[in-house]
């Protein structure tokens, strides 16, 4: 497990005032259905209570692992009249994310092992009340690397 600042998913932490909130939730992805992602080696990230963590996927078991259904980021972009506004981006390298080794890891100290880039996300408007399900539903039975 390494981290990455949340600065590398678009959030400005030098301005705490405008950090938007994220989780990480598993949904479907038509683009890594086809790509028949989740696969052994594939590297993914998610959110955490600490930040940006970016994992290998050492094995992939077929019959645990269905195709296309993987890790997302949700942020909350606003939220008015009961209803919200957020993107959802998927946390598979080469889908919706763009995961890179980071070159300055090895010669300065604190810098993140990996750089994480946004390559594509989606808008999604909702209720209040459907976006709270979403940040209460933790799905812990099922995990990319079981």
């Amino acid at each position: 497990m390494s981290l990455c600042s949340p600065l590398c998913l678009g959030s400005d932490i030098s301005k705490p005032w405008e950090m938007k909130t994220q989780i990480s939730r598993t949904a479907f992805c038509q683009k890594c259905f086809e790509a028949e992602r989740p696969k052994t080696g594939d590297f993914y990230s998610v959110v955490g209570s600490t930040g940006v963590h970016v994992h290998k996927l050492d094995y992939a078991h077929p019959s645990f692992n269905p195709k296309g259904f993987v890790p997302h980021i949700f942020t909350l972009e606003t939220a008015t009249k009961g209803i919200v506004t957020l993107t959802r981006t998927c946390g598979m390298n080469e889908c919706g994310l763009d995961i890179r080794n980071n070159p300055e890891y090895e010669t300065k100290i604190d810098v993140p092992p990996y750089l994480v880039y946004i390559q594509e996300k989606k808008t999604i408007l909702m209720k209040v009340s459907d976006w709270n399900a979403l940040v209460a539903s933790k799905d812990l039975g099922y995990r990319l690397d079981e």
